[in-house]
């Protein structure tokens, strides 16, 4: 697996005690020095693994595989444009638009469907035949006008079919009723909606007296549920409906096996199809629910459920194929994962066509949305504005449909502002603007998105008077979008729509500089551009806060209720606002007004109770409000946290180009623009990684370290504003993107050429001049982590110095291995002070570095031939989910070795401060008096969310409770991270976790990071690459050594100090020949790691 691309994703460190000095020995020739192997910390004897799916590649490897033929196509075509037969009979009749309205439904094409349905309706009066039933038709008809937008024409409808079902059948009746009460739910008719779900409840209640209860006892009961879990989610009760929907799906799962019974005893005629698509509808009424809570990875399970199913019973040519794969295509796009969305979205957009769905249908401007929207994340502008031609193209055989369907979109607006056609998204803009407007009222959030982007409109169009007041008029909604402990409000989609703006109007300050736009305007253009480039910075990081973490972290009774009401408030506003849009959506026939003026009442009312409510928050507990929603600090504030010698350097990436401050404690802020945009430094860092993480055995084998385009970094970002920061001795530096995953030490402040090793290997990288040597570097996440740490109090000075948590065991066999190595060594280890064996070589083709991967479940979906139509259920071996539990996760028994060095030159007890093995336990951490310690060391495996099953956030993975007999379920997660208590100077998260190499990961970690933290953790030390074993003996030991014997030295100080000496030092000697045989020069050996929070004492 590769290595992360931000320094939070993981953290080694490994502290041994060194021998004494010998004599300076004999140096290896570099020549020969290259055949030596890289000594990397690694789990022993580890496997090779895969982790478990965090792309959509297997989707596509079955999608590819799938042999199907699409079907023929002409028969249903056929169906469709027969002519009604002549007679007069309405049996015949009614029989015949019904199945052509079916046909319509399979093609797309809703209008169509909705005129047969309709004209079937009205031949059905009266009847109940095998071959008609009436008040199945109007049921029919009812969902078809809901779905064309027809919502009050479907409430009749189904008040009719209710009425009809009267006289013939009490289950159909029961469904009715309970479909009608979701209808009237989203239509904002709430006492209706009850009363109808009351009726519902009524029929249920008869049906459990009759003598086929027995046989639809997993049937009858799920329409009610459905209708209440509607009524839930109408009402922001997100996590009360999913209880329900999960009921509904189980159920529905085990009425597929009963109606198979049922079919045989004569008790029911119900096809297998139906109850096969009753459980489809009910998983993806599930994904839904999980989709508004932002659970996105465990709606994305789900869906992917639904295609390997699909794949293994229909095949690739079926609608629901299609349909899922849109599904999916829309879950990956809100997790930030554009490639994939816009991949599958394009296979089903291959699909459909084969299949005769019509471009004018519903479902083929759904796919070609989504695909237009990933298109547009990507930065495929010009192939976006084709696709939402394309779909124009096909509605405009409907005019209708057209200007119902083909309205515009922010990323439609978006794709045409990048392709230069400004002209065009203007209109469409102001279009949405009112429609926003009307819907939600002008200080709404997606109000404000329609402004920033109207704001780049006129940007783009050269107005930049008008786009300063756009901007100005949208920035109060947006930034303070994050006043809200509800953690659903933020997703990568949205993240990325934020950033698009605010770095627009970043460039707009830069560019209206000269011009006196922004002064004229009341702004001091460099602090209002600091202002929200740290808000921008922040969001990703903040996205990975949830709502869970965020209840957590809420240890204060009082607070908790408070958090609680908040978030439940939040809900509630976004459920009410998507009422009202839905409503609105529809024709003027077709909407009640006094029930939209009404819904408009109650939204601006829960909105104004959910801000007094953070306002109280806010003001009672600031810390906690901080931590959900760090306001960007002043340059005032920045210059009153910051020590005599510290400059902070702060950095935003931009899609074009990057922006840098250099604020000193005292003097002038600097403030300067480079053309390096994020795609150009992204190739920048990634080739430099390439020599720092080299994923090679032998040292003749690694790339040489481009100092040329390592220097090309510093001349662009910090040589402009070089006069400022030269003036102090401690750098804190704010980095961003991809800049998070290259420490800033190893950037040569004047231009170097790397000369030949004449006598020792890597002794070059020692004339290069490394910004190490001129000042000492801390890392923040944002500028905001400044302000917040320098107002910690000093830790106690009674603390004890260390506890460390290491070589933690996840299953039975690694227990028992523990235990044979135990034996082996007679029961004991080496004792205190003894020096470490050195360690092995160990070649990477046969074992890897501390980033060891998860197993991948082989997954095999084949073709299988249905037994009865619509049988979905797939047999074990031709469906295997792909998964990994906590029990598949490598041991890491060197970090037992680390946990123990790190205790003995910070003089702990071992018994009482070293906990390893079975004592390495979720249990153990949170029973641990943790506050009570200065330095903490967690060495094992950071986790992502999707790395294992049913992980939703970072976590730390620790020992099996199968194994302690202890309640938990070993992963300490980000949520109780955030409810330890700490007051630790260093806290060293030692594991190195490579799944998460970029993107969502990172966040994930940064997150994690963020939660020790809030804890109580003034300083985190991590890396950036897997680190070589004897090299990181050598910095971990000295840095904590040099602190011990020097309480004054800050931690920043320590860690350059320790860096340099390594640099010079002699280097790696061979402890069989006590020959050197390469110099420790090069970075990948001293620059790993990385100091993030406070750098100070």
């Amino acid at each position: 697996m590769k290595p992360p691309v931000t320094v939070w994703l993981l953290a080694s460190l490994l502290a041994a005690c060194q021998s004494a000095p010998a004599p300076e020995p004999d140096t290896v020739p570099p020549e020969e020095a290259k055949k030596h192997k890289i000594i990397y910390r690694a789990a022993e004897a580890a496997e090779a693994y895969t982790p478990p799916p965090r792309t959509a590649d297997d989707i596509k490897a079955l999608l590819a595989q799938d042999r199907s033929s699409p079907p023929d196509r002409s028969e249903a075509r056929a169906r469709f444009e027969t002519a009604p037969p002549a007679t007069t009979d309405s049996h015949v009749l009614a029989r015949f638009y019904w199945e052509r309205g079916r046909t319509a439904a399979e093609l797309g094409l809703v209008q169509q469907q909705i005129a047969d349905l309709r004209k079937a309706a009205e031949h059905a009066r009266g009847l109940n035949t095998r071959e008609v039933e009436e008040d199945r038709i109007l049921t029919e008809l009812s969902i078809a006008e809901f779905q064309g937008g027809n919502y009050l024409t479907a409430l009749r409808v189904r008040e009719q079919a209710i009425a009809a079902g009267k006289r013939t059948n009490l289950g159909q009746r029961l469904a009715n009723e309970a479909i009608l009460a979701q209808f009237f739910s989203q239509l904002g008719e709430r006492d209706k909606a009850r009363a109808a779900l009351d009726e519902a409840q009524g029929t249920l209640r008869e049906l459990q007296g009759s003598r086929n209860w027995g046989w639809f006892s997993h049937n009858w009961p799920t329409w009610p549920a459905e209708a209440r879990a509607t009524l839930l989610e109408d009402e922001g009760k997100y996590a009360e409906a999913e209880a329900l929907r999960r009921k509904v799906l189980s159920d529905r799962q085990q009425d597929i096996a009963v109606n198979k019974d049922r079919v045989q005893a004569g008790i029911a005629n119900i096809s297998q199809e139906i109850v096969v698509r009753n459980r489809g509808r009910a998983e993806s009424q599930l994904a839904t629910n999980l989709v508004k809570q932002q659970r996105l990875a465990e709606a994305e399970g789900l869906v992917r459920k639904q295609i390997y199913r699909a794949l293994a019973f229909r095949g690739r040519y079926w609608p629901g194929t299609a349909y899922s794969l849109v599904t999916m295509s829309q879950i990956l796009y809100e997790q930030g994962r554009e490639r994939e969305a816009r991949e599958l979205a394009g296979e089903a957009l291959e699909i459909y066509p084969r299949l005769g769905v019509q471009p004018e249908s519903q479902l083929m401007v759904r796919a070609r949305r989504a695909h237009a929207a990933a298109l547009t994340a990507e930065g495929k502008y010009a192939e976006a504005v084709a696709e939402m031609e394309r779909m124009q193209a096909g509605l405009a055989r409907d005019p209708v449909l057209l200007q119902k369907l083909g309205r515009g979109d922010l990323d439609w607006a978006l794709a045409l502002i990048k392709t230069g056609k400004a002209a065009q998204a203007g209109p469409m803009l102001a279009e949405m603007l009112t429609r926003a407007e009307e819907r939600l009222g002008a200080e709404h959030y997606e109000v404000a998105e329609i402004r920033g982007y109207q704001g780049m409109a006129l940007m783009q169009a050269g107005k930049l008077n008008e786009a300063l007041q756009a901007f100005h008029q949208a920035l109060p909604a947006l930034t303070a979008s994050a006043d809200s402990t509800d953690g659903t409000r933020r997703s990568p989609a949205r993240t990325r729509k934020l950033a698009l703006i605010l770095e627009a109007y970043l460039g707009l300050l830069v560019d209206s500089r000269s011009a006196g736009i922004a002064r004229a305007a009341g702004l001091d253009p460099v602090a209002e551009a600091f202002r929200i480039a740290d808000h921008a910075r922040g969001q990703g990081v903040q996205r990975a806060l949830s709502s869970s973490a965020a209840r957590a972290a809420a240890t204060d009774p009082k607070l908790a209720e408070l958090v609680r009401r908040e978030q439940d408030t939040a809900r509630q506003v976004d459920a009410v606002y998507d009422l009202i849009a839905n409503l609105l959506s529809a024709p003027p026939s077709e909407q009640k007004p006094e029930v939209i003026a009404r819904l408009r009442q109650d939204a601006a009312a829960l909105a104004s109770e959910r801000k007094r409510l953070f306002a109280d928050i806010e003001k009672r507990f600031p810390s906690y409000a901080n931590l959900i929603n760090p306001r960007p600090p002043t340059l005032d504030q920045v210059r009153g946290a910051l020590a005599p010698g510290e400059v902070l350097v702060s950095v935003y990436v931009g899609a074009e180009r990057s922006f840098v401050w250099a604020v000193p404690k005292v003097g002038e802020v600097v403030f300067t623009s480079a053309a390096l945009g994020e795609r150009t430094i992204g190739d920048i860092v990634a080739k430099l990684r390439k020599a720092l993480d080299p994923g090679t055995a032998s040292l003749g084998a690694m790339p040489a370290f481009d100092v040329a385009a390592a220097h090309r970094l510093y001349s662009q970002l910090l040589q402009p504003v070089a006069k400022t920061w030269k003036a102090g001795d401690s750098l804190l530096v704010v980095p961003h993107r991809a800049l998070s995953g290259l420490p800033f030490v190893l950037l040569p402040t004047a231009p170097a050429t790397l000369k030949a090793d004449n006598k020792l290997l890597f002794e070059s990288y020692r004339a290069v001049p490394w910004l190490a040597r001129q000042v000492a570097v801390t890392q923040l996440p944002s500028v905001n982590a400044l302000v917040t740490l320098r107002a910690l109090p000093a830790g106690d000075s009674g603390r004890r110095m260390f506890a460390g948590f290491g070589d933690p065991l996840f299953n039975a066999q690694q227990l028992a291995e523990a235990n044979a190595d135990d034996s082996r060594e007679g029961g004991g280890r080496a004792a205190p002070g003894a020096v470490a064996e050195q360690p092995k070589p160990i070649l990477l083709a046969q074992a890897t570095t501390r980033g060891v991967p998860l197993p991948l479940r082989n997954l095999t979906v084949a073709r299988v031939q249905a037994t009865a139509a619509g049988e979905a259920e797939a047999p074990a071996a031709t469906t295997v989910a792909n998964s990994s539990r906590l029990a598949q996760v490598p041991r890491l028994p060197d970090t037992a070795d680390e946990i123990r060095e790190i205790a003995q030159v910070l003089k702990a007890d071992e018994k009482d401060d070293v906990f390893l093995q079975l004592r390495a336990s979720e249990e153990r951490v949170k029973k641990t008096d943790l506050a009570n310690r200065r330095v903490l060391v967690f060495a094992t495996h950071g986790l992502v969310p999707g790395e294992l099953d049913g992980l939703n956030q970072p976590a730390l993975a620790l020992t099996a409770p199968e194994l302690t007999k202890e309640p938990g379920d070993g992963l300490l997660t980000m949520d109780e991270v955030l409810g330890l208590k700490l007051n630790a100077d260093w806290v060293v998260l030692s594991a190195c976790n490579t799944a998460s190499g970029g993107g969502n990961g990172g966040e994930a970690i940064s997150g994690l990071g963020r939660a020790f933290f809030y804890a109580g953790t003034r300083a985190l030390l991590v890396t950036h690459w897997p680190v070589e074993t004897t090299s990181a003996r050598a910095l971990t030991t000295g840095v904590f050594r040099r602190q011990a014997e020097a309480p004054a030295l800050s931690r920043a100080q320590a860690l350059r100090q320790t860096m340099l000496d390594l640099i010079d030092s002699r280097g790696y000697v061979d402890p069989g020949t006590n020959k050197t045989v390469y110099a420790y020069a090069h970075p990948l050996f001293w620059a790993p790691y990385a100091l993030v929070g406070d750098g100070g004492k």
